[in-house]
């Protein structure tokens, strides 16, 4: 293992090596992680001389013994490994091998899944723009105000970021650059430098953001890339890592890191990302509630709810198929009459999922259920619109989003104060103050918020628990603020602290209802309640979390979720024939779905036979297939605008693009109107014949592109747009074609972008639980 150490030459520089380098240093962090929760799990179980050479054991002892790779990779070579560096460092220690027997498979095997590299590609567009960077700032490292973090940094960045990068970087000089924005805008970054991705780091957590090595072919220089940022915190956040994470006592920050690279500005991020929101929450139909957190828990509460609501209609048949013992029986059918006269959202402990779903196999409901009505994978979150049903009969619609870190929930409270969406419910996780009287699984309903610009800001008033006392929470960008000299400061003045809140408080309107609910994940100030100790606790916390859910549905009067129907306006015969569609091609994307429906629009084809000619004549489409055609002409049109001046704006006409029948693999001819010009030798002279050869080799595939005047009657009828880069062009497409036809497309993780089918706000509403074609 020795070319594990020390600087290598540029001319040794190959992926290999550095990726070997990476994957030892992942290896070491994990076995050191996994030591420091085997300390945790045998405290008080084994002599405190133990678990205190347990906790004393670095990193770097684990690192200088050149240990075997294939070892380190192995769960069943851990035990071994610990007790051989114990000895080797307390070589009078009391410690047999079975001492540090911990049969906990599961996590074991979940951390050897993890803490690992894996390959690494950005699909290359098809639009060629020139090679120009956007310009990148130098942020500096955030300084530490007080000695001590209550946090410990070490553990909690081994698993939601991983200290080998940072170790590599300390090693090997590698340098940091932050990408804010969407995945899309980070691989047209990638392209226009010229930067290769060498491979995707896989930390312990399924982490906010992407984290890459890459290299720089031209410096022959590798980094570490951190993308899908959607705000200043994140990026202070991540970038005070490079100050905490030593090796050998030697800090990246250290090194020559005391700025990072940043692509892209959070501040220009929200305002896209509210426009983004603001239209689409514009064209859902207007949620009843928002929810604000916990999506991933509020699914799996609506599936469950779903499941009983099934098992209470058929409550005998399931009681004696599921041959419970006697003493079970009585409480089931209590259960099961629970859920019939009041609400099928329950916690009860007689019915946990593995029962639930037992219970819900033998009930007659041949329906594959599903309850999103709505979902959306957006940069920094996802939401989703669920339908359920109150006590009243009534269907109301709840917006639920996912947990959002600081300052990236800005737009999506300015677009729901836009939308006039308020009734929100903000349910995060919070670290308590010590001393207050709180403890980890503790449920609390927030009073008030101190902001970061020093305001007091009221909550509305929560009822879903009952609090002892008003509880206050303060603010931080990251839990690294948290030291011995913030905790002096505002401890005395706060009970517990979050990231979000006041923040949302802010944004919101004066009068928008915010109710604030935190479970308490960990005791800042506690040397055994901290976030580093979490997983030890979740139980605690699941417990906190399902009776604060179980109250938001019953307190607001849900008896039931909604599935297998969607809100379809009656006016929109377009979307009916889609529907159709989708039922005879399930396995075609939604895009190519949609083409088909417009040609039978133009054509009057509604039957099942006409539909079926049309799906054969029409070769299928993928969403990658179409977003690089619109994008590749929308790179050109940019490129010529912005090469001819500001005020220039270039006339598009087609016969199918504009009107939604275009398919990318059926090339399509397109007539382009451009000031000043009459052919395409003279467009390629104006951006550069090298330009142009890139640009039409992108844009053959699809298009026939030529050039007309303004003479020909055409001009007249010709699309104009003003836009800036290919993006810019794929949203006018996508406000001109695919929303008038009931899809939204949004950029996912892997930067593709997806078709989203709309409910649709228009017109009146009628409920469909099962589509029959006739």
């Amino acid at each position: 293992m020795s070319g594990f150490h020390g600087r290598i030459q540029a001319a040794e520089v190959n992926h290999t090596d550095a990726k070997a380098k990476l994957q030892y240093l992942l290896a070491v962090d994990r076995l050191d992680f996994y030591a420091q929760n085997l300390a945790d799990f045998l405290d008080g179980k084994k002599s405190p001389q133990l678990i205190q050479a347990l906790r004393n054991l670095k990193p770097e002892h684990y690192y200088s013994q050149r240990l075997n790779l294939k070892d380190l990779e192995n769960t069943k070579a851990w035990q071994q490994l610990i007790f051989a560096s114990l000895k080797q460092n307390n070589p009078t220690l009391s410690v047999a091998l079975p001492d540090l027997e911990w049969n906990y498979d599961f996590f074991k095997n979940k951390m050897a899944a993890r803490f690992g590299i894996k390959d690494a590609a950005v699909p290359k567009p098809g639009y060629q723009p020139e090679s120009k960077l956007d310009p990148e700032s130098q942020r500096s490292i955030p300084k530490i105000r007080g000695k001590k973090i209550l946090l410990d940094t070490e553990r909690y960045i081994a698993e939601k970021t991983s200290r080998a990068i940072f170790w590599d970087a300390i090693l090997n000089q590698r340098d940091f650059a932050f990408y804010v924005g969407t995945q899309a805008d980070f691989q047209e970054q990638i392209h226009k430098g010229g930067i290769e991705l060498v491979t995707e780091v896989q930390p312990m957590a399924n982490n906010y953001n992407k984290i890459y090595l890459t290299f720089n072919p031209k410096s022959g220089k590798y980094s570490y890339a951190m993308n899908l940022i959607s705000g200043d915190d994140r990026i202070k956040h991540l970038s005070a890592q490079l100050r905490l994470i030593k090796f050998d006592g030697k800090s990246a920050f250290e090194q020559g890191q005391d700025k990072v690279r940043v692509f892209g500005s959070a501040a220009e991020f929200h305002k896209r990302q509210e426009r983004i929101l603001t239209d689409l929450f514009s064209q859902l139909p207007k949620a009843d509630k928002i929810v604000i957190g916990q999506k991933g828990a509020i699914e799996d509460v609506i599936k469950n709810a779903g499941m009983m609501d099934v098992v209470g209609k058929e409550s005998s048949q399931v009681v004696n198929g599921l041959n419970l013992p006697k003493n079970k029986v009585s409480k089931f059918e209590n259960l099961i009459g629970k859920v019939n006269k009041e609400s099928a959202f329950t916690t009860d402990s007689v019915a946990p999922g593995s029962m639930i779903d037992k219970a819900y196999a033998l009930a007659k409901d041949p329906i594959q259920r599903s309850y999103k009505q709505f979902d959306s994978e957006q940069a920094s979150h996802n939401f989703a619109d669920y339908l359920l049903e109150d006590r009243n009969g009534k269907i109301q619609r709840w917006r639920v989003f996912s947990a959002i870190w600081g300052d990236e929930i800005i737009p999506i409270a300015r677009a729901l104060k836009n939308t006039g969406h308020n009734d929100v419910v903000y349910i995060g996780t919070a670290g308590a103050i010590a001393n207050k009287g709180l403890k980890v699984g503790d449920v609390i309903a927030g009073d008030h918020v101190y902001t970061h610009s020093g305001k007091t800001l009221k909550f509305s008033e929560g009822k879903l628990v009952k609090n002892e006392r008003p509880y206050g929470v303060g603010q931080v960008y990251t839990p690294f603020d948290e030291t011995d000299k913030w905790l002096s400061e505002k401890g005395p003045m706060i009970d517990a602290v979050e990231v979000e809140t006041g923040y949302l408080r802010e944004q919101l309107a004066a009068n928008a209802r915010l109710e604030a609910y935190f479970l308490i994940s960990d005791v800042v100030g506690s040397e055994s309640e901290t976030l580093a100790h979490a997983a030890q606790s979740a139980s605690k916390r699941k417990r906190g979390q399902l009776r604060l859910l179980e109250n938001l549905f019953v307190q607001n009067g849900i008896v039931a979720p909604v599935s297998n129907f969607e809100i379809l306006p009656m006016n929109n015969a377009l979307r009916g024939t889609y529907e159709k569609l989708k039922v005879l091609r399930p396995s075609r994307e939604e895009f190519s779905l949609m083409q088909i429906a417009q040609l039978a629009a133009r054509e009057g084809k509604t039957s099942t036979a006409d539909l079926e000619a049309l799906l054969k004549s029409q070769p299928t489409f993928t969403r990658t297939e179409l977003s690089n055609a619109i994008l590749s002409l929308g790179g050109l049109i940019a490129e010529i605008e912005n090469k001819l001046g500001k005020n220039v704006q270039v006339g598009i006409f087609s016969e199918s693009l504009f009107a939604g029948t275009f398919n990318p693999k059926v090339k399509t001819s397109i007539q382009l109107l451009v000031p000043g010009l009459s052919s395409k030798t003279e467009l390629a002279a104006k951006i550069g014949a090298d330009q142009w050869k890139r640009f039409e080799q992108a844009l053959s595939k699809h298009f026939d592109i030529s050039i007309m005047t303004e003479a020909d009657p055409k001009a007249r009828i010709a699309k104009s747009f003003k836009v800036s880069d290919a993006q810019d062009f794929y949203r006018s497409f996508e406000n001109m074609v695919l929303k008038p036809a009931g899809l939204t497309a949004e950029i996912d993780k892997n930067g593709s972008y997806r078709a989203r089918p709309l409910p649709g706000v228009d017109g009146p509403a009628r409920i469909r639980c099962e589509l029959v074609l006739q």
